[in-house]
């Protein structure tokens, strides 16, 4: 069972502002926190996806057979090599996990590139004016970016 605390309690209050509520957007959702009670402030993050993959490959070569090690060891002698293991006492395997022709960047504003979603298809557009924004406030029907 659950334990009692403040987060528990806290997140009730949430549940119980919410009930009571109209939570069409996330706009009515961060009204709803917010006003739950004082120590409740909802926090809104602006997300970004970054294509690191494409990024750490420019760096680093992958690590063949990473699902058969549990422990790995980067010493500070020698960071382009990554020392694994498949148990505690087992052997160890010295891999070299750096390109060693580029450079790795040594500034922090050095990102890889936004990945940038591509938006609902027309077919998803369809189905959710159609099947779900029935069960939306006429304010939050009127507000669907693609109308």
């Amino acid at each position: 069972g659950h334990t009692r605390c403040a987060v528990d309690g806290y997140f009730g209050l949430i549940k119980q502002k919410w009930r009571g509520s109209e939570n069409d957007t996330l706009d009515d959702v961060e009204t709803a926190v917010s006003s739950s009670c004082d120590p409740n402030k909802a926090v809104m993050f602006n997300w970004s996806w970054f294509a690191w993959d494409e990024f750490l490959l420019q760096f680093f070569s992958p690590l063949k057979g990473i699902l058969s090690y549990q422990h790995f060891q980067v010493t500070k002698a020698d960071p382009t090599h990554v020392l694994c293991r498949g148990t505690v006492d087992g052997e160890t395997t010295s891999r070299k996990l750096s390109r060693g022709d580029v450079p790795l960047p040594t500034s922090a504003d050095v990102l890889p590139r936004v990945l940038v979603p591509p938006g609902l298809s027309q077919a998803r557009r369809e189905y959710l004016e159609k099947d779900v924004a029935c069960y939306f406030s006429a304010a939050a029907q009127a507000a669907l970016p693609w109308k």
